[in-house]
C-alpha cells in the first residue's frame, strides 16, 4: 500500500487504453516569454517531498534539494531536475490476461486493483472548460515530467484555497520504486520507498503566493505550458468562489510537508495553485 498527494500546478490527463490518467507537470523552471512575457511569474520546480524514514534508496536520484526548514521536518524534497518519464511501481499496463490449470480447470489469475476516480472526475476544474481552444498533446507538452497512473482510487481534495489530488492504492505490496527516464536519452534516476510510504509530489514556486496581484503573475498561467500554442491569455485561475462551490473535503495524510502548509498560513496554497483536470483534449478536438 501507498499514497501519492499532488500539488501545485499538476495536471490530469484521461489516457484511453488502458484506463487511468496521465499526470502532466508542467516545466515551471524558468518560464519562457510566450507564457512570461513581463517576467512576473515566480519559477516552480516539480520534487518528491519523501519522509526520511520512507526512503530506502535515494543514491541514484537526483541529489537531494537542501531547504533547512523542510529538513528539519524529517523530509527530503527530492528533485525532478530535467525532463523525464516517470513510472511508479503498480502502476503498469495491465498484463494481458491469462489463465492458469488447476485440478483440470482453468482459473484467472489475480485481479488486478482498478482505477477508480469518481471522487476526483465529479470535484476538478478543467482546462477544458476554461477555454475550449486549449489543445493539449502530451508528446509535444512542455513538461517536467509525466507519470501513468492506473492503479488505485483518485480523490480531489483541498488545502487551504487549493484543489489538490490524492491517489490510495491498496493493493501493492514491497517496496515502492520511482523510475525516471531522461527525454534526452541520457539515462535513468532512481529512488527507492519503504512499503506504506506517503508520497508527495509538488510543482510549486518558493514563493507559494505569486509575488504580486498582477493576472499576468498567476501561477495559474504555466498551464499553458501544455497547450500546444502555449496561450497562456486563455487561462485565468479559478475564484475563490469556484473551488468553494466544489465543496471538497480536506486532504487525509499525516504527510509532515503537508501538515506545514495547512498550518502555517504563510504558506498555504490558493486558487491559482491548484491541480487540473482534462479531458483527451488532441484525440477530441478541443
Amino acid at each position: 500500500m501507498y499514497r501519492i498527494v499532488f500539488l501545485g500546478l499538476v495536471n490530469f490527463f484521461e489516457l484511453d487504453e488502458p484506463q487511468g490518467r496521465l499526470v502532466l507537470v508542467p516545466d515551471g523552471r524558468n518560464p519562457p516569454a510566450d507564457i512570461d512575457p513581463g517576467d512576473k511569474i515566480d519559477s516552480h520546480r516539480a520534487s518528491f517531498f519523501i519522509q526520511e524514514e520512507d526512503i530506502l534508496d535515494r543514491s541514484k536520484w537526483w541529489p537531494n534539494r537542501e531547504d533547512q526548514e523542510v529538513e528539519a521536518l524529517g523530509v527530503r524534497e527530492l528533485g525532478i531536475e530535467e525532463p523525464s518519464q516517470i513510472a511508479i511501481s503498480g502502476m503498469e499496463p495491465k498484463p494481458v490476461s491469462r489463465t492458469r490449470r488447476t485440478s483440470g480447470s482453468r482459473r484467472a489469475t489475480k485481479k488486478e486493483e482498478a482505477f477508480d476516480d469518481s471522487e476526483f472526475e465529479e470535484k476538478l476544474v478543467r482546462l477544458r472548460d476554461i477555454n475550449g481552444d486549449i489543445l493539449i498533446e502530451p508528446e509535444v507538452a512542455r513538461t517536467i515530467a509525466q507519470i501513468p497512473i492506473r492503479r488505485g482510487k483518485l480523490a480531489s481534495r483541498f488545502i487551504g484555497g487549493a484543489i489538490v489530488a490524492q491517489l490510495k492504492v491498496a493493493s501493492h505490496t514491497g517496496p515502492i520504486t520511482i523510475t525516471a527516464t531522461l527525454d534526452d536519452g541520457s539515462g535513468t534516476k532512481t529512488l527507492v520507498l519503504h512499503e506504506g510510504a506517503e508520497i508527495v509530489l509538488a510543482n510549486i514556486s518558493e514563493n507559494i503566493r505569486p509575488s504580486s496581484d498582477d493576472p499576468e503573475a498567476s501561477h495559474f498561467r504555466i498551464y499553458a505550458q501544455l497547450d500546444t500554442h502555449h496561450r497562456a491569455d486563455l487561462l485565468p485561475g479559478p475564484s475563490d468562489e469556484e473551488i468553494e462551490g466544489l465543496e471538497l473535503d480536506p486532504i487525509d495524510t499525516a504527510h509532515r510537508f503537508v501538515q506545514r502548509l495547512i498550518d502555517d498560513v504563510s504558506v498555504t496554497p490558493d486558487g491559482q495553485c491548484s491541480i487540473t483536470g482534462c479531458c483527451r483534449c488532441a484525440s477530441q478536438g478541443h
